[in-house]
């Protein structure tokens, strides 16, 4: 009786996982290949996050501290999206409503089940506490905590957060987009002496925690400048590990990236980067991108967010994807959903509907994009074709050969799968048997050998190209990860 029973419940979990499966596959075959005359021979196979070592991809799980999205529905999906980091908030109204009295139990199960998924969690600290004249409150337009009751009391949260957590987080985000709801003049001091007082709290409690500064929005050099001239009149520079910057540009190219890496190593090359949330909206939405002169659907955030993630990990610079679902803003905050979520929710209870087209996308990315790929600026590649283009080349650290992603960078994603044709150059390179990846749609198609030339050293591929990344690799930089079915 009882291997009766065992055996049931085996067979109740495969049917439970097949459902789960199937379940995905009917949402994943919904989209549409790009139109690409190639012979088709397989398709990636997405990985979760346990079968993933390491890699420079996250996801953000904001919000959950204000009742604006819901853990419990998505920590399936989120598990399964390949992803090795994730943001979350630390809630401090939420932690403290009594003062002196910090309560975890809201945010504990999260961080435990988040690590259980063999997912990394960082938390950035914030907003205010209205329990505290000058406290602020705890929403995106809380002003920095200011005057002795709330300074004092943002200090000992700080103290207790990082106690607690401290042999289960190790990176620390002080505030959130401080540039956006503080006087240009003052604000960058007000900062300053905020994330001086925690950075040094932080080091006190955690010696090996990362400090991570900023979370600028928008790249707002002016800002970040100022923010450093304040840390280097106070000689604190060092306790800045990391800086961290947040862009939506309508096109997902468009960036001073650059411009900010180099104004933040000015100051200590030793300082680190991060892409803290980087995002496209599925339709309309509120937040960022709310004014932009496009219409977004889910095929043009699908090709946004990986535009947008390729132009950070071909940098070498972590990528937090905003965010895994969406999110519903109340009227006096916001007002309506930010959209920007992988994840569908129904804007009526904000459970979890279906997957979009991004979800699926960000599952290859992820899925090929370990820590065995790294950035490689040493291959110089020419483009040849009638519209802008954009390429990154990366190293696979296994085999020893090239992985190149390109794509039309010169406008705004659109609606169109439809592809044009592109010649790429660069110096010779043995591919055993090279292949093409759509990351969108995570189709393998075989490049034949009419498609390549070899001239004096030269390569030379003729290949299609639309507005969406793809992907040239060696067959064995997907046999050998067991990429391919």
């Amino acid at each position: 009786m009882k291997n009766i029973i065992i055996l049931i419940s085996v067979l109740l979990y495969f049917i439970s996982c097949n459902t789960e499966v199937n379940q995905y596959k009917i949402y994943r075959d919904q989209i549409s290949p790009a139109q690409i005359n190639l012979k088709e021979i397989g398709k990636i196979r997405p990985k979760s996050a346990c079968e993933i070592n390491a890699s420079y991809l996250g996801v953000g799980c904001e919000v959950l501290c204000r009742g604006y999205a819901y853990y419990e529905g998505y920590k399936e999906y989120l598990g399964n999206l390949g992803v090795k980091h994730a943001r979350f908030q630390s809630g401090w109204a939420k932690t403290e409503k009594e003062p002196g009295y910090y309560d975890y139990t809201w945010l504990d199960p999260i961080i435990d089940d988040c690590i259980s998924r063999c997912i990394q969690p960082w938390i950035n600290i914030s907003y205010g506490n209205p329990i505290y004249p000058g406290g602020g409150n705890p929403t995106i337009r809380s002003h920095i905590p200011q005057g002795d009751s709330a300074i004092n009391a943002w200090d000992a949260y700080v103290y207790d957060l990082v106690n607690h957590y401290k042999t289960r987080v190790y990176e620390w985000e002080i505030w959130n987009e401080p540039n956006n709801h503080h006087d240009r003049e003052t604000g960058p001091a007000i900062y300053g002496d905020l994330f001086i007082r925690s950075a040094e709290i932080i080091r006190k409690v955690q010696p090996e925690g990362k400090t991570i500064a900023l979370a600028i929005g928008y790249y707002d050099l002016k800002f970040a400048e100022a923010f450093f001239e304040y840390l280097k009149s106070k000689d604190k520079v060092n306790l800045v590990d990391v800086a961290c910057m947040h862009g939506y540009p309508q096109n997902p190219d468009d960036d001073r990236l650059d411009s900010f890496i180099d104004l933040v190593k000015k100051y200590d090359p030793r300082i680190t980067f991060l892409q803290g949330e980087a995002g496209a909206p599925s339709k309309k939405t509120t937040g960022a991108l709310a004014n932009a002169k496009m219409d977004f659907t889910e095929l043009t955030q699908a090709k946004w967010d990986l535009r947008r993630s390729l132009v950070h990990i071909g940098r070498g610079i972590p990528h937090s994807q905003f965010a895994i679902s969406d999110m519903k803003y109340p009227n006096w905050e916001i007002r309506g959903v930010n959209a920007k979520g992988l994840l569908k929710i129904n804007e009526n209870d904000k459970n979890i509907e279906r997957p979009k087209q991004a979800y699926f996308a960000y599952q290859y990315l992820t899925s090929m994009f370990d820590s065995t790929v790294i950035a490689n600026d040493k291959t110089k590649i020419e483009l040849l074709t009638d519209s802008a283009s954009t390429y990154y080349s990366f190293n696979d650290i296994i085999n020893d050969k090239p992985v190149i992603t390109y794509w039309l960078s010169g406008d705004v994603p659109n609606n169109d799968i439809s592809t044009g044709q592109i010649k790429i150059k660069f110096q010779k390179i043995d591919f055993n048997s090279p292949l093409l990846v759509d990351i969108r749609t995570g189709y393998v198609y075989r490049i034949p050998k009419n498609s390549i030339k070899n001239i004096d050293g030269v390569t030379e591929f003729t290949l299609p190209v639309y507005d969406s990344p793809l992907l040239i690799c060696d067959k064995d930089f997907l046999t050998s990860r067991k990429l391919i079915y």
